[in-house]
This record gives structure tokens, sequence and C-alpha cells, in this order.
């Protein structure tokens, strides 16, 4: 997540997607909802949705806050309030401002006096005078500002006591300066936070403490990341040496296509991953003394670590010649991304060039991570217009065949199969609320299952513990899936499970065991927990 300036208000915007008619789902206006999973939009009115597809009209009030928690935020009348997930009123709607719970605290205002309440709607502390926060607890911390500047209330369970962090590096100052020093504070996270404070140019240089206030190093950064898996990306601005891809050069492996001879830099962020004890991600390089140094690995994007893995990528120049006198415009815009994928050592989990953005079969990279025993990516595929996900056995790796789509159980059968109509409404009966409410006349299951497994664009994958897997009651991978009818998006919520997949030989055939068993592997499977039958989804 990029690092931004707090601002009142951020939390307060919501946007209702456009309308469209619904007639799948019962709608339950009286009763507060078991098990809710969602807050869904259907026709510009918000519901909560539980597991049985059951809706709690939410239309009373003005708007909601778009997140979805124990507890979520109603808005009525330029006033805010709190109730259940369920439905059910916690505190009166008589707010002027209203945050997020996280670890059973939530912020309001009433004017300019700022409150913490806990999840029965009490108030059990009460800011000082000029203290406010737009922010929700994260580790026991809270970022606080005064007097635009800002520092932490830290939370002692045992004692159920609020106290300030203060700056353990300059008692000199009053309590009151030991703690407000920063023009910006993040969450915790891991047991650090991002600070940052503003250089002499008034920009914001950003650093990391610790949860005692301790500053983790004397490093500075124009970005920087929390810790996640044990690594911070951050970054500067500088120049960035970029790499010249020559598209004619025909034969040999791939790094024999780049013209290294050519020398050519952009003015760019560049990242790099630093730990705590404030070394890099780095490789060794040699010296002209022949002396050895550890060199941070630069990328042109890097994401956080996930699972011990992570998406990097690295800008080319693409030349459809190799000029031999290594002179080329580094002025123009042919410039593309090529993506990797690192493990928690910087090793490439693929040996050879994963299929990026400037070649047939095309795909933009968004995220990366471990599922079981697979490495699972999405991307934006640019022939096809839509998001897909690919996996890859883990011990597969740096094999570059082993990268493959993974399967959509609405596809199981074939568009050829007798009864296939028949077939996918039985096992999808959401198709034909699909079918009547949104395609044209005259459109098929097999159209709409084209578009439902080809999402015009995904979010990133995370759990909800509010979805979980039946067979295992352990959360679900979920991701939300938006899709086009012809004439309009809607949303829905794809989960990523293991399934059994009968292992085929070269010839197509089934692999039979030593047993005389037909052998199975596990394999990702994409199906739909919600139904893509919503204006909007938030789970």
């Amino acid at each position: 997540m990029l690092i931004k300036l707090l601002k009142k208000g951020l939390l307060f915007s919501i946007v209702i997607f456009s309308a469209i008619f619904f007639s799948g789902c019962k709608k339950n206006a009286n009763n507060y909802l078991n098990n809710p999973i969602a807050i869904v939009y259907i026709d510009n009115k918000p519901y909560i949705l539980n597991n049985d597809q059951s809706l709690y009209d939410l239309s009373e009030y003005d708007s909601i806050m778009p997140y979805f928690s124990d507890y979520l935020i109603v808005k009525k009348d330029n006033l805010f309030g709190y109730i259940k997930n369920t439905g059910e009123p916690i505190t009166p709607i008589c707010y002027t401002e209203a945050y997020p719970f996280s670890e059973e605290k939530a912020v309001v205002a009433i004017g300019s006096n700022f409150y913490l309440i806990d999840d029965a709607g009490q108030t059990i502390y009460t800011f000082d005078s000029g203290v406010s926060s737009v922010a929700s607890f994260s580790d026991g911390f809270l970022a606080i500002i005064k007097d635009h500047k800002c520092g932490y209330l830290v939370y002692d369970a045992e004692k159920q006591s609020f106290s300030y962090l203060y700056h353990p590096q300059d008692v000199t100052q009053t309590l009151d300066e030991a703690n407000f020093i920063y023009d910006y504070c993040g969450d915790f996270n891991e047991g650090y936070a991002v600070v940052g404070t503003l250089d002499e140019n008034q920009k914001l240089k950003y650093t990391h403490i610790d949860n005692n206030g301790n500053y983790l190093y004397d490093l500075q950064w124009d970005y920087a990341n929390n810790f996640v898996n044990g690594y911070a990306v951050v970054g500067n601005y500088m120049n960035y040496k970029v790499r010249v891809y020559c598209s004619d050069i025909i034969g040999g492996d791939f790094e024999d296509k780049f013209d290294d001879l050519a020398n050519g830099n952009i003015q760019m962020m560049t990242y790099m991953y630093v730990r705590p004890d404030g070394t890099y991600l780095s490789e060794q390089t040699s010296n002209a003394d022949g002396t050895i140094s550890n060199t941070p690995k630069y990328f042109a994007m890097a994401r956080d670590f996930n699972n011990d893995v992570a998406l990097v990528a690295q800008i080319y120049l693409f030349s459809n010649e190799k000029h031999y006198n290594h002179n080329y415009n580094f002025s123009s815009e042919n410039f593309f991304y090529n993506y990797n994928f690192i493990d928690h050592d910087g090793n490439f989990i693929v040996s050879d060039n994963i299929p990026n953005n400037w070649r047939k079969g095309s795909c933009l990279y968004d995220d990366f991570f471990v599922f079981n025993d697979y490495y699972i990516a999405t991307y934006f595929s640019i022939p096809s217009n839509s998001w897909s996900i690919k996996n890859m056995p883990i011990d597969q790796a740096y094999d570059f065949s082993a990268i493959t789509d993974t399967s959509f159980d609405l596809k199981k059968y074939s568009p050829n199969e007798p009864n296939y109509d028949e077939l996918i409404l039985n096992d999808f009966p959401w198709i034909k609320d699909y079918l009547t409410d949104y395609c044209a006349q005259g459109r098929t299951p097999s159209y709409v299952t084209d578009r439902a497994v080809h999402p015009y664009r995904i979010s990133k994958f995370q759990t909800s513990k509010y979805i979980l897997d039946s067979s295992s009651s352990e959360p679900l991978l979920l991701a939300k899936a938006e899709i086009f009818s012809g004439f309009k998006d809607s949303y829905g919520l794809i989960g990523l499970t293991l399934v059994d997949s009968v292992v085929k030989d070269d010839n197509g055939n089934d692999v039979i065991d030593e047993n005389g068993n037909i052998q199975t592997i596990k394999k990702p499977l994409l199906s739909y927990i919600i139904p893509p039958l919503y204006d909007e989804i938030i789970f």
C-alpha cells in the first residue's frame, strides 16, 4: 500500500455503482441476519448478505462505509453511528466523525472532541485537547495528530490504560514534544512502523521505528512500506539503469538479446528490500581493486513478500534492431516491465523470462503468492482483455513449462457436450438469473460462463473470517471478480481451493499407480463463492 498523508474524511467517501435488476436472493427486512459474510449493492441499495443468500436491507441509512467487519459504520443526516454486521444497532447515529473498529476499539468525534469507544459503544478514553486521530489500532498503537504533527497512543492491555509513545532519544523535550515529532505515522506491523519527517525542501522522508519508539537505523527514503515477512519495500528517486532488449536478434537465450553496452538511465522511483537490521536484499559485485561489495538489488517495481515470495519487475527499452554504436533513444516511451518472482533470498523463481507485456500472449502481473504446494500469479492478459490466474507447482520452480492457467469449475463441461445447457444450469442455478436479468435475449449459458471465467477485473486474493471452506472450516482465499454482461458490470466473489485431478500421461491417458488405482493430485480450482449478480460487493 502506498504511503499517504493522513487526511480527515478519507474514509467517508463511497462509490455507489450503477443499478442493475436483481431477482435471485431472499430479502430479509425485519430480522437480523445470522452468519453475515458481505455487504452487497442492488439497484444502488446496500444490503448485508449471509451465507444462505438472505439479505438485510440497509437502505434506511444514507450510506455505508466501504469495508466489512464485525461492526459497520453507517451515515444518516450527516452523522455517523455503528451497527453489527448482522444489522443490529450498537450506538446512536450521533458522531460527526467515526472510524473503523480495530482491536475492539474505534475513534469517534463529536465536534472537535475525540474519543475512543469499545465494541459496546461505551466511551473508554477521551483525547487530550487538540489531539485527534483518523486511524485505527494496530498492534496496540494508534496514530494521533496534534498541531499538524503525528505520534502514537499506546494501549496497555494488562493495565487497560493508555499513554503516549515518547521518543526515547531526546529526553530534553516536554512529553508532548517527545511524542508529536513526526509528519507521518503509519500502522505497526511485525513490531515496526513507518514514520516520516519533512526535509529542508518540505518533502517527506521515511524510515522505521520499533515499538519502543527507537529508530531502527540511520536510513531514510522517498518511499517506505511496512515490514512483511521480514522485509520492507523502500524506494528512492534515482537514476535507474535501463537494459536494451533487441527484437531482431534471432536464437540464443533470453539474455543474448540484450545490448548491455548501451548506457541509458531514467530518473524514477527505484525500489529495494530492507531488513530490520538495516541490511538490504543484495547481490555481490566485484570492485576494480578485487574486493567484493554487497550492492542492493534494485527493481522498477517491488511488491511486499507474501509467504516468502514476491513479485518484482525491471524496466527494459524495446528496440526493433540492435545498434552497433549502442546509441538508443532513451527519451522514447518504448519501455516495458519484465516481471519475475523472487524467493526470500532474492533468487528468481522462474529461470526463463515469464510472459510479459510486450509479445504474443502478453500480460501485466498484479500479485504473486504461495497457496499450499503452488505458486499463484494473477495477471491481466492483453490479448483477451481479461484477468486470469496462473499456477506452478513449487517443486517445479525454474521450469517455465510448469506455469499453467488455473481451471474454473464453470468450465468443467464442454459446450459441445450433449445437454450442456441442462448440466451447467443444474450445477450453477444462478446462471438462469444472470441470463434472465442481465444478458441480451438469446444469449446461452456458454456465453455466460465464458464471460464469468474471464473477469474484466479481479481484486487481490485475501482471506475473510466470515467465509470458510466447508470441508475444512479454514478461511478461503477470495477475490472480487468484475464481469461484463454486455451492457453493464456486475460483481461476485471467487474462491481458490484444491481439488483432486486425474494425472494424465503424454498421450492423455489416465496414469495408474502400482495398486491399480487411478493416480490423482491436488490442483488449484477457482469457484464462485458469491455469484456475479451484484452492483458491488464489500467483503
